[in-house]
């Protein structure tokens, strides 16, 4: 299977959330200071770059991203391209098939810009009303290509609503060479106890026949 590398790269050259900090590295010896070895730490916003929004970022006693059973973050997904829109609304969503699809990443215009080295608040993300459509259509894993999947002025109320049904957001996705299609999803967080959030490295493999549903 061909494998598509959805992950950012960790740098800070990249922008974090508005008033959030970023990403930082820091050399505590190099070899080229006559140090035996390269060694480093850093210091890292939980929602940085790309990762993985657990229940327990607006759930008080949500489960966190340690907790998310694995079965959840891998499996058969539809990746759906919507195209020329400022805003995921329900009226866009009605015509795509969701029957026995868990997981659904959404490209939109923000693949053009995600490499960006500035923080663009006009961001394509969902509305309340699509949030509430992709819950009655059972869809538990939702992917888009900006660092948040919620759309700026309704980040809140889309996350309070979409995590507080146990579901999961996977943000600041890659897509930008995806064809819209089945995929099987690896999406798999640094398992750090008792956070809301991780950064994580998701993968998408095209999926064969057999594998467009569970």
């Amino acid at each position: 299977m061909e494998w598509i590398d959805l992950t950012l790269p960790i740098d800070d050259s990249y922008p974090s959330w508005p008033a959030c900090p970023g990403f930082r590295l820091v050399s505590l010896t190099r070899i080229s200071d006559g140090e035996p070895a390269n060694n480093t730490c850093f210091e890292m916003y939980s929602h940085f770059g790309t990762h993985i929004d657990a229940p327990k970022h607006f759930v008080g006693d949500g489960i966190s991203v340690d907790a998310i059973p694995l079965d959840t973050l891998i499996g058969p997904c539809r990746v759906y391209e919507i195209a020329n829109k400022d805003t995921i609304r329900k009226p866009d969503l009605q015509s795509l098939n969701f029957d026995s699809i868990k997981r659904v990443l959404f490209k939109t215009a923000n693949s053009n810009r995600i490499h960006d080295r500035i923080f663009h608040s006009d961001y394509v993300g969902l509305e309340l009303g699509a949030t509430e459509f992709l819950l009655s259509k059972g869809v538990e894993v939702v992917g888009t290509d900006y660092y948040s999947a919620a759309k700026y002025t309704e980040a809140a109320e889309v996350h309070r609503l979409w995590l507080g049904a146990g579901n999961i957001f996977l943000e600041g996705l890659d897509l930008s060479n995806v064809a819209p299609g089945c995929y099987q999803l690896v999406a798999l967080p640094i398992k750090m106890a008792d956070a809301e959030a991780a950064p994580a490295r998701i993968i998408l493999g095209k999926c064969t026949a057999e594998h467009e549903e569970e």
